[in-house]
Formats: C-alpha cells, structure tokens, sequence
C-alpha cells in the first residue's frame, strides 16, 4: 500500500457497490482481482461506518486515551492495554 490519501479520494460508487454485493451474498469479496485500492478503501469507510458501536467502545475511550498519552511511543502497549480492557468489559 504506496498510495497516500486512500480514504481522501473518492472511488468509483459502483465498484464499491459491486463488491459490497460480493460480501453481502458470498461474506467475501475479490479485493485483488479489484485493482482499485481507491474502492477498496471505500468500501472499508463504509463498512466502518455501518458498524453499530465503534470500534473502540465509547465506554473504553478514554482509557485509551489515556494508555496513549502516557506511552505515545509504544504502540504496543497501548493495544495489549486497549486488548485487556476489552477482554474485562466483554466478561
């Protein structure tokens, strides 16, 4: 992935259309016979914002932020931080 700004740029509304189909009726989609890393990103944004709850939690935000003010750095850390969190708010 060498391309900047893949979610900047729009893509074409068909071919993000197209293979939502695919995921839709198959749960998959042929994203290398696609060749447009523009529709696949977009096809992503959607996904993303068709998800009922964000994908850190709203409840587990700040804590987050805060692993991430404390170790901006580690990158690491704050995953195995965010991951634990997660596993305790799942129980």
């Amino acid at each position: 992935m060498l391309q900047e700004g893949i979610f900047r740029q729009r893509s074409s509304h068909a071919t993000i259309e197209n293979m939502r189909a695919q995921f839709d009726s198959r749960g998959d989609a042929y994203l290398n016979e696609c060749g447009d890393i523009m529709a696949i990103a977009g096809m992503l944004n959607v996904f993303l914002k068709e998800m009922p709850e964000t994908i850190i939690p709203v409840r587990m935000t700040a804590k987050f932020l805060a692993t991430y003010k404390r170790y901006p750095k580690d990158p690491k850390i704050v995953c195995d931080s965010s991951e634990t969190s997660a596993e305790g708010a799942a129980r």
